[in-house]
Formats: C-alpha cells, sequence, structure tokens
C-alpha cells in the first residue's frame, strides 16, 4: 500500500511538472464562455477527463478595476463529490500569475489531470483568481470533473 502510494505521488509530482508546459493565457475570444464587464470570471463547468490523462481547462477574467491588474490563480482544490476532504486523485492547474489591462478580458487554459488508478466518478474543483490591488476582487466558481474509465 505504501509503495503504490510512493509510486502515484511521484506519478504526480512528474505530471505536474509537465502540465506547466500546457497551461497559458489566450485570447480571450477563443474561450466558449467569454468574460465580460457584467461576468469578469469564468471558468468551464462541466469537463470530463479519463483517468491518467490530462483534459484542458478554461478561464476568463474581465478587469473592471480601473487600473491594470495583476491576479494571481490558486491551484485548484478537488475533492470527490459527497466528500469533504481535499482529493489527491485529481489535480488542476492554471497560469499562476497575470496580468490584465483596464477593461480588457484574457483568457486561461489550463490542464485537468487525472492520476492513473484513481476511481471513476464526480469531483468538484475550486478555482480561485485574487486580483492584487488591494481594494481588488476575488473569485471562486466550480468545476464538475467527471472522472472516467481510461
Amino acid at each position: 500500500m505504501v509503495v503504490l502510494g510512493l509510486g502515484l505521488g511521484l506519478v504526480r509530482g512528474l505530471f505536474a511538472k509537465g502540465q506547466q508546459s500546457l497551461v497559458k493565457v489566450i485570447d480571450n475570444n477563443m474561450l466558449e464562455n467569454q468574460a465580460t464587464y457584467d461576468t469578469p470570471f469564468t471558468v468551464d463547468r462541466n469537463v470530463e477527463v479519463k483517468i491518467g490523462k490530462s483534459a484542458p481547462v478554461f478561464m476568463g477574467i474581465y478587469n473592471k478595476e480601473g487600473t491594470e491588474a495583476t491576479y494571481e490563480v490558486e491551484d485548484a482544490s478537488c475533492r470527490r463529490q459527497g466528500e469533504t476532504s481535499d482529493s489527491d486523485q485529481i489535480t488542476v492547474v492554471f497560469p499562476s500569475e497575470v496580468s490584465v489591462p483596464d477593461g480588457e478580458a484574457i483568457g486561461l487554459r489550463g490542464s485537468i489531470y487525472v492520476v492513473p488508478g484513481a476511481e471513476s466518478g464526480a469531483f468538484i474543483c475550486s478555482v480561485k483568481a485574487t486580483s492584487g490591488n488591494s481594494q481588488g476582487p476575488t473569485y471562486t466558481s466550480s468545476v464538475f470533473v467527471n472522472a472516467v474509465g481510461g
């Protein structure tokens, strides 16, 4: 059991490093669910991922703060639907920090990865972006991930 846990930890660590190359800033117009003045924070709501594989997930941020703002995007915390503790079977990674000019929107391409050997089922991942401006907003939303057999 310990060997399995160490093996999963190693695979997860190696994938997390490779996952960073998949995440990037993109044009907000490329998003299906674009960020706007009225909806300044958007994120894909439902994503299906095969176990042992990764899938893209998209986020949009619109800056209506009156000045250029830098947003910190935290890696998502995920839990199996119906449970209260975080799961180590899934990771969600976005670019960690992005600058957005006032009155403009950007898109972010992130990556969701489900470790090999994970049980199939539904997960809820909480994503968060916080403005670096002292009075700036903190945005949160959830992504529902369906992990399916590989």
